[in-house]
């Protein structure tokens, strides 16, 4: 089945058993997760992890069975950690072959780390597995945590020069309110950001709420999208595919599948998706031509799907705590 027709079959129709079907689609024998369904040759750690985390999320939901999940996900766990050199003191590249072995042109990345052994702790909890859990806690605790912070602040990373003997590091600090968050809660770090932006794409505050609850960054996606529709008409700009390629921040892509996601909270999601007449099922769309992805990301599909679902059981909580409160 070519991937115009995958996509069009999935995220229709019963939407549990077709994340599963795209999960299931993206992931090698070994369990690692492929960046984006069109490329057998790219993985991304980061996919990996957000994949693990919404396959645990459909087992919960009684849409994928546990046991078959939880083989997947040691498999792609096992396989990374393996794979990557011991010259990266436990961070990961974020680009890796089918192997695991890191792409000569990818970053050893400190935020796709985060988000891959975020995604297999919440996972390894959810199924309920002990025995995983401490697994995946055990290689975090190896992670050389110091080795990539300068005054308080994690860097983004680094790159390895052909044949050098020390990385160039990546000049750059998660300093901001933007998805570095995730660093700090991994690793129990403090953080108070130093700058406070609401113009990034949305993914950036999506992604530290697909792992924890955080009224700050609440707050933030609530501004972003205000931000976005009062500067644009409408919202859904975040980083993901165009016509010409991957882009960040177009202004002319937005992305119908995270708005799905956002519409049950945030009315300005669901006015966007209506107005513009958007299939929420879209991965993205340019507006000016019409032209939507046939392509999906894997990290933009998972994360949609955890997204929909924190928030959705976020809903029902608020809910129930108004119905205790008036009774």
């Amino acid at each position: 089945m070519n991937a115009a027709l995958l996509l069009t079959v999935a995220l229709t129709a019963s939407p549990a058993t077709d994340y599963g079907s795209l999960f299931e689609r993206m992931t090698h024998a070994n369990g690692l997760v492929q960046d984006r369904l069109t490329d057998r040759e790219t993985v991304s750690c980061a996919a990996t992890g957000f994949v693990a985390y919404g396959s645990a999320m459909l087992v919960e939901q009684g849409a994928a069975d546990r046991d078959e999940v939880l083989d997947r996900l040691r498999r792609g766990f096992r396989t990374t950690v393996h794979a990557n050199p011991a010259r990266n003191r436990g961070w990961l590249a974020h680009f890796t072959d089918s192997a695991g072995r890191p792409k000569p042109y990818s970053e050893i990345s400190t935020i796709d780390t985060a988000i891959f052994y975020s995604g297999y702790l919440r996972a390894a909890e959810i199924l309920g597995d002990r025995e995983f859990v401490t697994e995946v806690q055990t290689y975090l605790g190896q992670i050389d945590v110091d080795w990539m912070m300068r005054d308080g602040y994690f860097v983004h990373g680094f790159f390895w020069p052909e044949q050098a003997d020390h990385p160039r590091w990546i000049n750059h600090n998660w300093n901001d309110s933007s998805e570095g968050a995730i660093l700090y809660h991994l690793f129990n770090r403090p953080f108070e950001p130093q700058v406070v932006r609401y113009d990034f794409p949305l993914f950036v505050y999506c992604y530290p709420l697909c792992f924890f609850d955080d009224a700050r960054y609440e707050g933030y996606l609530t501004k972003a999208i205000d931000y976005q529709t009062r500067t644009f008409g409408y919202c859904g700009v975040t980083a993901t595919d165009g016509p010409d390629g991957y882009v960040v921040d177009s202004t002319d892509v937005v992305s119908p599948l995270l708005l799905g996601s956002l519409a049950g909270k945030y009315p300005a999601a669901q006015k966007t998706l209506s107005d513009l007449r958007l299939d929420p099922k879209a991965p993205a769309v340019h507006l000016s031509t019409g032209w939507s992805s046939k392509d999906p990301i894997a990290i933009d599909i998972a994360s949609a799907l955890i997204l929909r679902h924190r928030l959705e059981a976020q809903r029902r909580k608020e809910a129930a705590s108004r119905v205790d409160t008036t009774g």
